[in-house]
This record gives C-alpha cells, sequence and structure tokens, in this order.
C-alpha cells in the first residue's frame, strides 16, 4: 500500500488524508506516473492515445503540471539521511546493492524536489480544474472520480503546512 506526505521545510511531515478518511497516495502516484508516460510516448502509443482525449490545451497543461508534481516527489521508502554521504549510507544500512552514482543522483533528487509551497498548490489546483472540467481519458489510472480526491486531499495538506509557515515542501510516497 502507498501512503503520502507533505514534507515542510518549517511544519514537518504531514500526511494526506482524505476526507472520507483513507490515507492518500497510491492514485497520485499512479495518475502522475501514467500521465508522465503518455506525455512522452510516440503520437501513435496507446498511452499517447488515452491523453489525446483532453483536450490539446488541457493535455499539455496537464504534461507541464504532472512534470512539476513528479519533480517534487520523492520515494520516502528510501533510508536516506539528508546531508549523508555514500560511505556513511553504506557503514549505516549496508546496502551494497546500490551504487554510489545511484545514491548521488538520488541524493541530487532528494535536494532538488524542495519545491515553493504556493507553486504546489498552484499546480495542484490547476490539475484539480482539469481533471473536473476536461473529459477524462479512458484508463483505470487516469479517472477523475478517483484520483480528484486524492488531489483535493493534498491540495488541503499543502494549504495547512503554508499555514503552519512552511514555505517549501516535496511530496513523499511510500
Amino acid at each position: 500500500m502507498f501512503e503520502a506526505n507533505v514534507q515542510t521545510d518549517t511544519a514537518g511531515n504531514l500526511p494526506i488524508a482524505r476526507i472520507d478518511g483513507y490515507a492518500g497516495g497510491k492514485p497520485i502516484l499512479a495518475f502522475l506516473m501514467t500521465t508522465l508516460a503518455g506525455c512522452a510516448a510516440r503520437p501513435e502509443s496507446r498511452a499517447a492515445a488515452e491523453l489525446d482525449r483532453f483536450s490539446q490545451a488541457a493535455r499539455l497543461a496537464v504534461c507541464a503540471v504532472c512534470a512539476d508534481l513528479m519533480r517534487a516527489t520523492i520515494n520516502s521508502g528510501w533510508d536516506y539521511c539528508e546531508g549523508e554521504d555514500y560511505q556513511s549510507y553504506v557503514r549505516r544500512t549496508g546496502d551494497l546493492a546500490l551504487g554510489e552514482e545511484a545514491f548521488l543522483a538520488g541524493a541530487r533528487h532528494y535536494h532538488a524536489a524542495w519545491t515553493d509551497i504556493e507553486v504546489l498548490i498552484a499546480r495542484v489546483q490547476a490539475l484539480i480544474v482539469l481533471l473536473e472540467t476536461a473529459p477524462a481519458p479512458d484508463h483505470p489510472d487516469l479517472m477523475a472520480h478517483s484520483v480528484a480526491p486524492e488531489f483535493r486531499a493534498l491540495h488541503d495538506t499543502l494549504a495547512v503546512a503554508m499555514q503552519r509557515g512552511a514555505r517549501q515542501a516535496r511530496l513523499a510516497i511510500f
């Protein structure tokens, strides 16, 4: 099961909880990954065809918004401590399967994922509007009725974080 938290620079980790009490996460990740696959796919592919049900303007917008959100997403299941170097990581975890190059790339992504919270709120709000107004693609991971509540919960969690003084945030899915 996937769950998601909003990690912030000042307000700690806030779980994404939907209004119905369920933990948010898996539909967000599935939507982002499926959408980005369609955005990057060849025009004749099934993945791209699914996105063609959005209007051209909505498709461009959803691809850009999802790319921004994916850049702000980290795998919080990775046992990484902020500021840790590769040798310290190996000594602490014993994980030799992860090479130094992959470790460094992951660490760079962890640092780069911090995003202005107002930008994240605006991106999520734009995505909610698209989900609620554009005809959705016919794909189980892109169905508006299943992902819109997840993105509303993410929006509400980001708003709480901003009210608590957060200026930067990232989405941690595990």
